[in-house]
Formats: structure tokens, sequence, C-alpha cells
């Protein structure tokens, strides 16, 4: 769904929102999925500022790809690889282009759950 809402920001949001989601439920940590539940609305760094302009879009498409591959083969150690590599370009990403928004502090109000 993502690959295909690649235009449209507010559903490729709500769907890479999903993602990680599945993700965290799926790692059967009930703790996990909770934490993960309750911090999707900053994770991505859209209420701080960050956007995503479609050429960035399609590099988290790939590396949504990569990790479930992984993950369909059962192989932990990939699995984790994939996704610090796809957190490592995320931070990458926001210092480049939003050197300041790391430092901001967000309130809950900012947040819409």
């Amino acid at each position: 769904m993502m690959q295909s809402n690649l235009e449209n920001r507010t559903v490729f949001l709500e769907e890479n929102k999903r993602f990680h989601d599945t993700i965290a439920w799926s790692s059967n940590n009930a703790l996990f999925g909770y934490l993960v539940d309750s911090m999707l609305g900053i994770l991505d760094g859209t209420v701080l500022g960050i956007d995503y302009p479609p050429h960035r879009r399609k590099a988290i498409v790939v590396a949504h790809q990569q990790i479930l591959g992984t993950l369909q083969l059962r192989d932990p150690d990939a699995a984790e690889e994939s996704m610090r590599s796809h957190i490592r370009a995320y931070v990458n990403y926001a210092e480049k282009k939003y050197p300041d928004i790391l430092d901001q502090t967000i309130s809950w109000d900012q947040i819409s759950l």
C-alpha cells in the first residue's frame, strides 16, 4: 500500500505507522507493542516538521521491503541489521535536512493520537 501511495503523504505516513506497529506487535512482546503504539505519533518526526519528499518515501519503501523479506526468511540477525540500517538512514536524513529538529522537546499536545 505504501508503494502505491508515494504521492499521497497522509496515506503514506499512515501506512508507515501501520508497518512499524505490525512489526512491534508481531514480536509477541506486549510491552514492546504498547511502547511502539504509544510512540508512533512521534517516531517519524512529522510532528516536529520533518517531511519526506517522494524520493525519500521510495527509499523507505525499499527499506521496509528489505525488513519484511528478512522477517519472512525468519533470519533474526538480518532482520535486526535491516531495521538498524533503516533507523540509521532516518537519523542521517533528519540530521542532514533538519539539523535542529532532533533537539526539540515534544509536548503531548503536539501529537495527534
